[in-house]
Order: C-alpha cells, then sequence, then structure tokens
C-alpha cells in the first residue's frame, strides 16, 4: 500500500520547513551554538509543522554527521528518528496517555541516560490534554530536568497550560501557513508526482485549508483520485460542495440590500443544488468581511481574483458600515456557528437581519416624532386641568412619514390616575409586555441540546397583545406561523417560552397563535389609536371624532 501524501512529504530537515522562518533560524542557531534549553513548547494551528519541527530539532541535536544543522544521513540516528524505530526519542500523545500515572512512568525512565543517542528527547503532543494532577507531576521534573534530557509540548490550545509550566519553557509561536506558500509547496508536490491540477485549482485548495499544509495536501490528493486530469477549480468545488463564488456575492448583495426574499431565494437554491451550507455561513462572513475592509481603504487584491474583486469593491461602494456590521455580528452568533449546516438556521438569521433593519429604520424615524406633538399634547406652559374642564375633543391626524410612538409616557403627565380602571391597567400590561419584549428574547438564547432556536423564531414575531389571560403573537409568514403552533405543542419548548414571559410578566398567562390575517393598514390604524400619545389625552378628557390623512389637509 502507498504512503499518504501528507507523511511522504512529511519536512526531514529544517529546510523542508515551510512558513515558519522565524522558527527555524532560531532552532538552527540554538543547535550550532549549542546553546539548547531543556523544555520547547511548540504552539499554533494544527497543521503548522509542530510535531515535525520537533522531530527535525531531536535529529539535529542527536546526528552523529552534524553538517549546519542539516541532518541528511546516512547517519543510523536519523535513520532510526524517521523510520520512528528510535529508542531515545519518546512521542507521548497526551490526548490518551493524560493521567499522572503516565507522568510519573515518564519521570522514572526519563533518569536513565540516553541508550544510543546524545540526549534523550520527549515529545509530548497536545499537552494541553493533561490533567492538573499530571501537570504538577510534571513541573517537579522541568524544574530539575535529568541531565541530557530535552521536553518538546506540541499544544494547539497554548492559554490551557499552566503559567508554571508555561515559563519553564522556551515557547515557540507556529503561524499560520499563508495562501501563496501552501499554493508554491503543493505546486512543487505535483511537479514531482506529476498531478495534473491547474492552478487555480490550487489557489483554492490554499484558501480552503485556512492556513494548515496538511490539510491542504489532503484535499490535493482527494482532489487527484476524485476526477480525471486535469483537475480544475470546478472539479475541486463539485467535490467539496463548495458551490460557486456568485452564490456568495449574489447573497451578500441582497443581503446589504435588505431585499431578504431575493436572499431567501438564493438560500433555497444553494440548498437544493447540494451546496453544503456550512461554507455558505463561512462564504458570507468571508465576504462580508472583506467588504468591511474595502471600506475602510484596505486593499485585498490577493486574496480574490481581479474579477471577483472588482464586484465586491462595486457593493462596498454602494452600502454603509452599519449595514455590514449588523449582518457581520448576526452570522457570527456561536450559535448559528454550531448549526449552520441546518438550512433554518441561515434563514431564520436572514430574516433577522431583515427585521433589525427595519427597526433601525423605525428608531431613526422616531428621533422626529415630538415635531407632531403639538397637535395632541397642550403647549408648555398652559394648564392641564382647564383643558380637560372644557372637554376638548382631539382630532387624530395621520401623518404617513411619522410613527406615533410612546414618545411621551402616561405617567409623565402630570393627569389623575385611575388604579381601578380595568382598560388601563390592560394597557399598562400591554406597555409591559412591549417593554420587556427584548429580555423575553435574551431568555431564549440557544443551549447545547436543544432542537430548536425559540429566540430565532419568536423574533419574527410581528405582533403581540394581551386577550384576558392569554398573550396573542402574530406572525405576517405563514410559515413562521406554523413553526410556532408545532413548537406550543411541544411541552418542553411550551413550557421554556411561558417561563419566558411570566418572568417578565409576572403572571403566568397561556401562549396562542393568531390565526386571522389582519391587513396592513388595519394593524396601522388600531396601534395609533392605541398609542399612549392618544390614551394620555382621553385621560384628560379629550376624545376621538375621527381619522383623516394629513394630505387631506393640505389640499
Amino acid at each position: 500500500m502507498t504512503e499518504v501524501l501528507y507523511r511522504k512529504w512529511r519536512p526531514k530537515q529544517f529546510s523542508d520547513i515551510v512558513g515558519q522562518p522565524h522558527v527555524v533560524k532560531t532552532l538552527s542557531r540554538a543547535v550550532n551554538s549549542e546553546r539548547l534549553s531543556h523544555a520547547y513548547l511548540f504552539c499554533g494551528p494544527r497543521g503548522t509543522g509542530k510535531t515535525s519541527t520537533a522531530r527535525i530539532l531531536a535529529k539535529s541535536i542527536n546526528c552523529e554527521l552534524k553538517d549546519s544543522c542539516k541532518p541528511t544521513g546516512p547517519c543510523n540516528i536519523c535513520l532510526s528518528i524517521d523510520k520512528g524505530a528510535a529508542l531515545d526519542l519518546i512521542e507521548i500523545d497526551a490526548a490518551s496517555n493524560r493521567g499522572i500515572d503516565d507522568i510519573r512512568d515518564l519521570r522514572e525512565k526519563a533518569r536513565y541516560a540516553p541508550n544510543e543517542a546524545s540526549h534523550k528527547v520527549y515529545i509530548i503532543d497536545e499537552a494541553h490534554m493533561l490533567t492538573d494532577q499530571a501537570f504538577n507531576a510534571l513541573l517537579k521534573t522541568l524544574e530539575e530536568p535529568p541531565d541530557k534530557v530535552i521536553f518538546i509540548l506540541a499544544t494547539t490550545e497554548s492559554h490551557k497550560i499552566p503559567p508554571t509550566i508555561l515559563s519553564r519553557c522556551q515557547r515557540y509561536d507556529f503561524a499560520r501557513i499563508t495562501t501563496d506558500v501552501i499554493c508554491n509547496r503543493l505546486d512543487e508536490i505535483c511537479k514531482v508526482e506529476e498531478f495534473n491540477v491547474e492552478i487555480d485549482a490550487l489557489t483554492l485548495i490554499a484558501k480552503l485549508s485556512n492556513g494548515a499544509l496538511r490539510d491542504a495536501i489532503n484535499i490535493l490528493e482527494q482532489s487527484v483520485v476524485s476526477d480525471d486530469p486535469p483537475i480544475s477549480e470546478s472539479k475541486v468545488r463539485n467535490l467539496l460542495d463548495i458551490g460557486d463564488d456568485t452564490i456568495y456575492i449574489e447573497l451578500v448583495k441582497y443581503l446589504l440590500e435588505k431585499n431578504i426574499s431575493k436572499a431567501l431565494e438564493s438560500v433555497n437554491m444553494a440548498t437544493n443544488s447540494g451546496t453544503d451550507l456550512r461554507y455558505v455561513h463561512m462564504g458570507l462572513i468571508k465576504y462580508l468581511r472583506a467588504i468591511l475592509l474595502i471600506k475602510s481603504n484596505i486593499k485585498l487584491h490577493s486574496d480574490f481574483s481581479e474579477g471577483v474583486y472588482r464586484q465586491i469593491e462595486l457593493i462596498a461602494q454602494n452600502c454603509e458600515i452599519d449595514s455590514i456590521l449588523s449582518c457581520l455580528k448576526i452570522l457570527t452568533d456561536p450559535d448559528l456557528k454550531t448549526d449552520s449546516s441546518n438550512p433554518l438556521s441561515i434563514e431564520l438569521a436572514v430574516v433577522e437581519i431583515g427585521i433589525q433593519s427595519r427597526n433601525h429604520n423605525s428608531q431613526t424615524i422616531k428621533t422626529h416624532a415630538p415635531k407632531s406633538m403639538d397637535k395632541v399634547v397642550p403647549q408648555q406652559g398652559q394648564n392641564i386641568q382647564e383643558k380637560k374642564e372644557k372637554g376638548t375633543s382631539v382630532k387624530v391626524i395621520k401623518d404617513e412619514s411619522i410613527e406615533l410612538e410612546p414618545a411621551i409616557k402616561v405617567d409623565e403627565i402630570n393627569a389623575p390616575k385611575n388604579e381601578d380602571s380595568s382598560p388601563l391597567n390592560t394597557d399598562q400590561n400591554d406597555e409591559k409586555l412591549e417593554n420587556g419584549w427584548q429580555d423575553i428574547l435574551e431568555s431564549l438564547r440557544y443551549t447545547k441540546g436543544q432542537k430548536f432556536n425559540l429566540k430565532a423564531l419568536l423574533v419574527t414575531c410581528t405582533t403581540r397583545k394581551l386577550e384576558n389571560d392569554s398573550i396573542i403573537l402574530g406572525f405576517s409568514h405563514p410559515s413562521h406561523r406554523e413553526r410556532m403552533e408545532h413548537e406550543l405543542t411541544i411541552p418542553e419548548s411550551r413550557k421554556t417560552l411561558s417561563d419566558a414571559f411570566t418572568k417578565i410578566m409576572n403572571k403566568q398567562y397561556e401562549l396562542a397563535v393568531e390565526k386571522d390575517n389582519v391587513s396592513l393598514r388595519e394593524n396601522k390604524t388600531n396601534g395609533e389609536l392605541q398609542s399612549p400619545l392618544i390614551r394620555a389625552a382621553q385621560s384628560m378628557g379629550a376624545q376621538v371624532i375621527g381619522q383623516s390623512d394629513k394630505r387631506d389637509l393640505d389640499n
């Protein structure tokens, strides 16, 4: 059986290591000058060469034929290390040997002198997986290391290593390898192995590897055996179910334009075509980030082809940074990341972006609402009690450019309150429900193990009202209404929702979904009549005698 490609092309000497020049230079000088530490810590992302560098360092230290620390053989020590048969190179997987007994065994064996090499080298891979007790046992050995023994700890999560261990190791941070370096390495492999792979395909593979050369070599080998040569970019995309760049560009454009129907249609097309939605999610974040950087006058030509760059540059010119930020905040939510393969999760995120934009626009309009107060509220300095005694009638003026919202609350106006009035109590509960709506949504954040994100569904609720001891939830889209009806039939979901509302309202209400489709105009009219501003005027004796458009009055 042939050897897998990433093992065959594993670096054998320092000159073979790519993308880590700072590490190679420092370790080479340390070996040449024989100024070696007793403990090293190699940390960085997976596939960047930590374990390979540790083996090369072990070979360089013990090589019998040193030549500027390039262990090229035919030294017996180097050959035995390459074959995995060296007695003085001990590799330990801390993920499966993480207990205190394993470290005690290591301490006992470390006291013995090397068998055939000049130094005994211990490589502890995934060192962050060791238990606290194991770290404590290892600490004593690092404080007083045996002679001719070197420890090399490799980890992808250095923040989990105790500070007492960190302070006794020389630390080397391995960076993600750049796309150009990975692409050049893949091209070199293709020439030697006689693979017919187009340069565009190699560039795509390098980008997909996310800075990990080992991942890139694995994708290359998978691509070569999956189809007949030449291997093109489109074949790699089909193999990995990535989809074309136009999918991401169109979807980003629709999101920034707040064209939710078109955005949902694009997600549906990607799902039907078999595109992996995890790549759709990552692609959206990638292109939105690029647009954000371009909007900030940062050039990214090396990350995209010339045609794609021109398209995203045009999108950046026609959008606002606020829109980009709102999209990124929703799409980078950790809950969405864990469930991005589910079409509904992506669709709900798209709808949430649209709703957030609508709420932002509504908030902007509200800042102009005080200009219309003189049409309903008495002018400053007038006696409110006199207005009440005269029984002034108030004519509601319907202004489509101004949204009547609770700019002034009832309790802010110095008027008598009727504590026993049940309609007023109902109004107060309505207001309490609206004011506590965001708190209700926050209490329904997605938790691990939960089958459905109730918060994301409740965000699509367009109306909510109190009727007796029930809270009626209204949805504009039939699919959202049907989904909520289904969730209310599940005892766990119903209890979760009920508890969230009870916590804010201080009273238990029955939850129901509004069945009838009320027209938008009717909802707006009823909303104006129920406005706290109108109710405040009515509490002072005013009466609503009719409604009319502002345009009719102007004519």
